[in-house]
Protein backbone atom coordinates (compact mmCIF):
# COMPACT_ATOMS: atom_id res chain seq x y z
CA UNK A 1 0.00 0.00 0.00
CA UNK A 2 1.60 3.27 -1.12
CA UNK A 3 0.84 6.71 0.37
CA UNK A 4 -2.14 5.37 2.31
CA UNK A 5 -3.24 5.24 5.94
CA UNK A 6 -2.81 2.07 7.96
CA UNK A 7 -5.38 1.85 10.75
CA UNK A 8 -4.72 -0.86 13.33
CA UNK A 9 -5.00 -1.27 17.09
CA UNK A 10 -1.87 -3.38 17.68
CA UNK A 11 1.21 -4.22 15.62
CA UNK A 12 3.08 -7.44 16.49
CA UNK A 13 5.54 -9.73 14.72
CA UNK A 14 4.17 -12.71 12.81
CA UNK A 15 5.86 -15.05 15.30
CA UNK A 16 4.64 -13.13 18.36
CA UNK A 17 8.13 -12.01 19.40
CA UNK A 18 11.21 -10.42 17.86
CA UNK A 19 11.99 -7.05 16.27
CA UNK A 20 9.63 -4.69 14.46
CA UNK A 21 11.23 -2.07 12.18
CA UNK A 22 9.49 1.19 11.30
CA UNK A 23 10.78 2.96 8.19
CA UNK A 24 14.17 2.68 6.58
CA UNK A 25 17.37 4.69 6.32
CA UNK A 26 16.58 8.28 5.28
CA UNK A 27 12.96 8.18 6.45
CA UNK A 28 11.48 10.58 9.01
CA UNK A 29 8.93 9.20 11.45
CA UNK A 30 6.62 11.95 12.74
CA UNK A 31 4.40 11.90 15.81
CA UNK A 32 1.60 14.42 15.17
CA UNK A 33 1.01 17.38 17.45
CA UNK A 34 -1.45 16.49 20.20
CA UNK A 35 -0.51 12.80 20.24
CA UNK A 36 0.75 11.33 23.52
CA UNK A 37 3.70 8.93 23.71
CA UNK A 38 3.13 6.34 26.44
CA UNK A 39 4.95 3.27 27.68
CA UNK A 40 8.71 2.78 27.39
CA UNK A 41 9.19 5.89 25.19
CA UNK A 42 7.48 8.31 27.58
CA UNK A 43 9.57 10.86 29.50
CA UNK A 44 8.17 9.61 32.78
CA UNK A 45 8.34 9.40 35.73
CA UNK A 46 9.11 13.10 36.20
CA UNK A 47 8.33 15.89 38.63
CA UNK A 48 9.00 19.55 39.34
CA UNK A 49 8.57 21.18 42.76
CA UNK A 50 9.52 24.46 44.41
CA UNK A 51 9.70 26.04 47.85
CA UNK A 52 6.84 28.44 48.54
CA UNK A 53 8.53 29.92 51.60
CA UNK A 54 11.90 30.25 53.30
CA UNK A 55 13.68 27.31 54.95
CA UNK A 56 15.60 28.44 58.03
CA UNK A 57 19.01 26.73 58.12
CA UNK A 58 21.31 25.91 61.01
CA UNK A 59 25.00 26.78 61.08
CA UNK A 60 27.38 23.83 60.65
CA UNK A 61 24.55 21.46 59.72
CA UNK A 62 22.67 19.98 56.77
CA UNK A 63 19.07 21.27 56.67
CA UNK A 64 16.27 19.55 54.71
CA UNK A 65 14.85 21.98 52.15
CA UNK A 66 11.09 22.44 52.31
CA UNK A 67 10.03 21.85 48.71
CA UNK A 68 6.31 22.01 49.42
CA UNK A 69 4.62 22.98 46.13
CA UNK A 70 4.26 20.86 42.98
CA UNK A 71 4.42 22.17 39.43
CA UNK A 72 3.72 18.61 38.21
CA UNK A 73 4.27 15.04 39.41
CA UNK A 74 3.44 12.35 36.82
CA UNK A 75 3.35 9.44 39.29
CA UNK A 76 2.27 11.32 42.44
CA UNK A 77 5.42 10.26 44.30
CA UNK A 78 6.65 13.57 45.71
CA UNK A 79 5.67 14.11 49.34
CA UNK A 80 5.18 17.84 49.97
CA UNK A 81 4.91 17.32 53.74
CA UNK A 82 8.08 15.25 54.14
CA UNK A 83 9.90 17.01 51.25
CA UNK A 84 11.07 13.75 49.62
CA UNK A 85 10.62 11.83 46.37
CA UNK A 86 10.05 8.09 46.02
CA UNK A 87 11.53 6.59 42.85
CA UNK A 88 8.61 4.91 41.01
CA UNK A 89 10.56 3.18 38.22
CA UNK A 90 14.12 1.85 38.07
CA UNK A 91 16.27 3.79 35.61
CA UNK A 92 18.64 6.68 35.02
CA UNK A 93 17.39 10.14 35.96
CA UNK A 94 18.32 13.72 35.08
CA UNK A 95 18.54 15.75 38.31
CA UNK A 96 18.17 19.55 38.47
CA UNK A 97 18.29 21.33 41.84
CA UNK A 98 18.67 25.05 42.43
CA UNK A 99 18.60 27.11 45.60
CA UNK A 100 18.76 30.80 46.32
CA UNK A 101 20.22 31.21 49.80
CA UNK A 102 21.57 33.87 52.13
CA UNK A 103 25.32 34.00 52.68
CA UNK A 104 27.26 35.45 55.62
CA UNK A 105 29.05 38.75 56.09
CA UNK A 106 32.79 39.20 56.65
CA UNK A 107 33.82 35.55 56.66
CA UNK A 108 34.58 32.53 54.49
CA UNK A 109 32.28 29.54 54.79
CA UNK A 110 31.66 26.32 52.92
CA UNK A 111 28.14 25.94 51.55
CA UNK A 112 26.28 23.83 49.02
CA UNK A 113 23.46 21.50 47.96
CA UNK A 114 23.47 17.86 49.07
CA UNK A 115 21.34 14.98 47.75
CA UNK A 116 20.50 12.04 50.01
CA UNK A 117 19.14 8.53 49.33
CA UNK A 118 17.55 5.91 51.58
CA UNK A 119 15.39 2.78 51.26
CA UNK A 120 12.87 4.20 53.75
CA UNK A 121 10.90 7.44 53.90
CA UNK A 122 12.08 7.79 57.50
CA UNK A 123 15.65 8.37 56.23
CA UNK A 124 17.14 6.57 59.25
CA UNK A 125 20.03 5.17 57.17
CA UNK A 126 20.36 7.84 54.52
CA UNK A 127 23.47 8.17 52.38
CA UNK A 128 24.79 11.38 50.85
CA UNK A 129 25.12 10.63 47.13
CA UNK A 130 25.96 14.09 45.77
CA UNK A 131 27.31 17.31 47.27
CA UNK A 132 28.24 20.48 45.36
CA UNK A 133 30.37 22.37 47.90
CA UNK A 134 31.63 25.92 47.40
CA UNK A 135 33.78 28.30 49.44
CA UNK A 136 32.36 31.78 49.85
CA UNK A 137 34.56 34.82 49.34
CA UNK A 138 35.70 37.01 52.20
CA UNK A 139 34.46 40.58 52.12
CA UNK A 140 33.60 43.55 54.28
CA UNK A 141 30.01 43.78 53.13
CA UNK A 142 27.45 46.06 54.72
CA UNK A 143 24.63 43.74 53.62
CA UNK A 144 23.92 40.03 53.70
CA UNK A 145 24.90 38.69 50.27
CA UNK A 146 23.08 35.90 48.49
CA UNK A 147 24.16 32.85 46.52
CA UNK A 148 22.34 31.04 43.71
CA UNK A 149 23.52 27.46 43.73
CA UNK A 150 22.89 24.48 41.40
CA UNK A 151 23.32 20.70 41.44
CA UNK A 152 22.93 19.03 38.04
CA UNK A 153 23.66 15.33 37.52
CA UNK A 154 22.53 12.03 35.93
CA UNK A 155 22.26 9.04 38.27
CA UNK A 156 20.81 5.52 38.42
CA UNK A 157 18.06 4.75 40.93
CA UNK A 158 16.01 1.71 41.88
CA UNK A 159 12.24 1.73 42.37
CA UNK A 160 11.39 2.18 46.04
CA UNK A 161 14.36 4.39 46.90
CA UNK A 162 13.71 7.75 48.56
CA UNK A 163 15.49 11.05 47.88
CA UNK A 164 15.64 14.40 49.66
CA UNK A 165 17.81 17.51 49.40
CA UNK A 166 19.63 19.54 52.02
CA UNK A 167 21.49 22.84 52.26
CA UNK A 168 24.78 23.09 54.14
CA UNK A 169 26.69 26.09 55.45
CA UNK A 170 29.66 25.64 57.74
CA UNK A 171 29.37 28.74 59.93
CA UNK A 172 27.74 32.07 60.66
CA UNK A 173 24.10 32.24 61.67
CA UNK A 174 23.00 29.61 59.15
CA UNK A 175 20.79 31.95 57.14
CA UNK A 176 18.07 30.47 54.97
CA UNK A 177 17.03 29.11 51.59
CA UNK A 178 14.52 31.42 49.96
CA UNK A 179 11.23 30.57 48.30
CA UNK A 180 8.45 32.44 46.52
CA UNK A 181 7.51 34.41 49.61
CA UNK A 182 10.79 36.30 49.30
CA UNK A 183 9.56 37.97 46.09
CA UNK A 184 11.51 35.74 43.71
CA UNK A 185 9.22 33.22 41.95
CA UNK A 186 10.61 29.68 41.72
CA UNK A 187 13.96 30.73 43.16
CA UNK A 188 14.47 27.32 44.81
CA UNK A 189 13.36 24.35 42.70
CA UNK A 190 13.93 20.61 42.25
CA UNK A 191 13.03 18.53 39.19
CA UNK A 192 13.86 15.05 37.90
CA UNK A 193 13.06 13.09 34.73
CA UNK A 194 13.77 9.45 33.85
CA UNK A 195 15.90 9.29 30.69
CA UNK A 196 14.73 7.30 27.66
CA UNK A 197 17.09 4.68 26.27
CA UNK A 198 19.91 5.33 28.75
Amino acid sequence: MADGTLKVGTITTSSGSGTITLGQSGDTITIPSGATVAGAMANTPSFSVYASGETTCSSGAYTVIQYNTKEFDTDTKFNTSGYYYEIPTTGKYQINIQMRASNQNNAQYYYGIALYKDTSSGFGSETQIAFQRYLSGYGNHSYSPEVNHHLVDCMSFTAGEFLRTKWYISGGNGGGVYGNSSGQPRSSTWSMTRLIGA
